[in-house]
C-alpha cells in the first residue's frame, strides 16, 4: 500500500490517554467531530473493539481508524452528523446504539455538551463509571425542521407522543408518516419557529407534555444532544426504559 493512502491495512495500536480521575471513579467521552468522526477520548482500550462493532452494525463501513492526539478515531463512510435525509434518522440510531454499548460496558452518559466554537463541531458525550446494563432499552425524539417530531426505534411509544401533540400543539398535525423506519409527525404551524409568543409558549408545553407522557411508561431523558453540525440543528432527546426488560 503507498504511503500517500488514506487508508490502513490494521488499526493502530491505542497508546490511549488515561481516563480522567475523580475520587471513586473515572470518566471519559466521545466526541462527534467534522462531519464523519468519532473519538474515543480518554477511553479504555478495551472499548475500542466493542464501539469497532457497535459502529459497523449501526452505520456500516470504517474508512479510516487513526490516533488523533491520543484519541482512537473512526472516520465513518458517509457524512453521519450532516443530519440529511436518511442520516438525519440513521446517525441518531448510530449515537443510540454507541451509549447502549457504553452502557454495557459499565459507562453510563452523564452529559451532552458542545464546548467548541468551530463551526463543525457538534456534542460531546461525557460518561461516568457504572454498574454494566446488558439490559439497556433506548428511544429517541427528534425534533426536526420548523414543523417535524419524529419517534425513533419505539413504536409503543408513538401513542403517548401524539396524544401529547392533541393536548398542548393547537393548531393540530397536519400529516404523519414513516420517514426511514421512524415515525414521523408533521405539525401544523411552527413550533420550532415561533412566529409570536403565544406559539413559543404552547411549544415549550408540547416538549413538557412529551417528556411527562414519556415519563409515565417507564422512560426518564438519558440525554438531550445535537448530531448535527446544521446551524439550525435541534437537540434529540434520548430516553432510557427503567422498567425491567421483556
Amino acid at each position: 500500500m503507498s504511503k500517500s493512502s488514506k487508508f490502513v491495512d490494521a488499526p493502530p495500536a491505542y497508546s490511549p490517554l488515561p481516563p480522567a480521575a475523580r475520587m471513586q471513579g473515572s470518566v471519559c467521552c466521545i466526541s462527534l467531530d467534522s462531519t464523519d468522526r468519532l473519538r474515543l477520548v480518554g477511553c479504555s482500550p478495551q472499548l475500542v473493539e466493542p464501539i469497532r462493532d457497535t459502529v459497523k452494525a449501526a452505520w456500516g463501513e470504517i474508512q479510516v481508524e487513526s490516533l488523533v492526539g491520543g484519541a482512537y478515531e473512526f472516520k465513518l463512510l458517509g457524512n453521519p452528523w450532516a443530519g440529511q435525509g436518511k442520516s438525519s434518522v440513521s446517525s441518531r440510531r448510530l449515537v443510540m446504539a454507541v451509549l447502549c454499548t457504553m452502557a454495557k460496558q459499565g459507562w453510563s452518559l452523564s452529559l451532552a455538551s458542545n464546548s467548541s466554537k468551530i463551526d463543525l463541531d457538534k456534542d460531546t458525550l461525557y460518561f461516568e463509571r457504572a454498574t454494566p446494563d446488558p439490559n439497556i432499552r433506548l428511544a429517541a425524539v427528534s425534533f426536526n425542521m420548523v414543523d417535524r417530531i419524529r419517534v425513533i426505534d419505539m413504536p409503543s411509544l408513538v401513542p403517548f407522543v401524539k396524544s401529547a401533540i392533541v393536548a398542548q400543539w393547537e393548531p393540530g398535525i397536519d400529516a404523519e408518516r414513516i420517514y426511514y423506519e421512524a415515525h414521523e409527525f408533521k405539525l401544523v404551524g411552527f413550533p420550532w419557529h415561533p412566529r409570536y409568543n403565544e406559539e413559543a409558549v404552547m411549544s415549550r408545553m408540547l416538549c413538557a407534555q412529551i417528556f411527562a407522557n414519556l415519563r409515565a411508561q417507564g422512560y426518564i431523558l438519558y440525554g438531550s444532544l445535537n448530531s448535527s453540525f446544521a446551524a439550525a440543528g435541534l437537540d434529540t432527546w434520548i430516553f432510557r426504559c427503567r422498567e425491567p426488560s421483556a
